[in-house]
């Protein structure tokens, strides 16, 4: 006689079990039609357990229908279809739905209650980590307004997706490069408009893989602070720091023919050290170039271009006139290029290194001199 191992058993009666619960759902979809009287419609559907694992199909008996779910009483459908090959494909598409919906324990069942991707993605130590040093999703603004009552600020699926989640590197995923713009865009309308039309989003909208989109200044998760706070990317204080990663990068200051040593001309500056010594009042790099909107400065409405630079710099000193922005803001002389600031500061560094050579000159000769008197006074002793 065949003998069957308990773990064979064990894997029949589980696929068992399965087809079980699925074949109860289609019955429990099947007893709800329309056209039948709501309490003959209760009598006949069968409750099916979902406590542990289970097969999705179950779900998409009733959810994976083009109408959406099974109908309620009246004959209307809730809005609760779901793609079921979209959400194979997704980055959650080996799990199963009530691992998200762990609510759901039988079937038919009410409403369901909100995902809480915390669960599993807490943080740095979750499959999906945030950077190194960088604090928990659940500290970002996003999270501080919900917490505060907001109920139309964002949550982890208006920007992630819902059944339909993909990893950033998926070019049809919400958070892709190329998609994060649109996804912000969403709520933060008029920033978007801004940026579409801005240098940033013309360059996105080219395919420039290396173009800034919004969460490079602003960041994602913990970065997402309000721009008061001083731990934002784009408060005033971080700014310069903000902006210099792509223009201060030597890859894409070669490949895109960007100005050079933006950062370290403006860390230079008058506005540079005094913001460097915490005065967020100082001009940074948004108060001229703006934030949303920058365009090239040969551009005719940039505020960096030659017509506006009077206009912009009156935002911090009122009555500035054409000839208080005639200098060169990002000043890097050459002989060539504001030659009378370089020569006098090149004259300038000669004279000082001169001057401390002769300090130093007359001090050494100073201590030999003495050293000399000591060596003659030992010899007349």
């Amino acid at each position: 006689m065949m003998r069957v191992s308990p773990v064979a058993r064990g894997s029949r009666f589980g696929a068992a079990s399965s087809l079980c619960r699925f074949l109860a759902a289609v019955a429990a979809c099947l007893a709800a039609i329309p056209g039948q009287a709501p309490g003959a419609a209760r009598e006949r559907v069968l409750p099916v357990n979902l406590r542990g694992p289970q097969d999705n199909r179950v779900c998409f008996a009733c959810h994976g229908e083009p109408e959406g779910a099974f109908p309620r009483a009246d004959g209307s459908h809730p809005p609760a279809r779901v793609d079921a090959p979209a959400y194979a494909a997704s980055a959650h598409g080996s799990r199963a739905c009530t691992e998200c919906h762990d609510d759901v324990t039988t079937i038919p069942h009410g409403g369901v209650a909100p995902v809480r991707c915390g669960r599993c993605h807490p943080d740095a130590r979750a499959p999906v980590a945030v950077k190194p040093g960088e604090a928990r999703p659940t500290e970002d603004a996003h999270a501080r307004a919900r917490r505060l009552g907001k109920e139309n600020a964002p949550d982890c699926a208006d920007c992630h997706g819902t059944h339909d989640i993909a990893g950033p590197a998926k070019q049809t995923s919400r958070v892709h490069r190329s998609e994060v713009p649109a996804t912000c865009g969403r709520c933060h309308l008029e920033e978007y408009r801004q940026y579409q039309n801005s240098v940033h989003g013309a360059a996105v909208a080219a395919g420039k893989k290396d173009a800034a989109v919004c969460t490079d200044c602003h960041g994602a998760h913990n970065a997402l602070l309000p721009v008061r706070n001083p731990d934002s990317r784009a408060s005033p204080m971080h700014v310069p720091d903000t902006c210099s990663r792509c223009h201060e990068s030597a890859l894409l200051v070669k490949r895109y023919g960007l100005p050079s040593a933006r950062y370290a001309t403006f860390r230079d500056s008058y506005h540079g050290i005094v913001l460097k010594y915490g005065d967020i009042s100082a001009a940074n790099c948004a108060s001229c170039h703006g934030s949303h909107d920058i365009l090239p400065s040969a551009d005719a409405k940039s505020r960096v271009n030659r017509a506006h630079l009077a206009a912009t710099c009156g935002e911090c000193h009122p009555g500035a006139s054409e000839n208080f922005a005639r200098g060169t803001v990002h000043l890097m002389p050459t002989a060539d290029r504001d030659a009378p600031i370089y020569w006098i500061s090149l004259a300038y560094r000669i004279f000082v290194s001169g001057l401390i050579a002769q300090f130093v000159l007359l001090v050494a000769l100073d201590l030999w001199a003495i050293r000399r008197e000591r060596r003659r006074g030992g010899h007349s002793a």
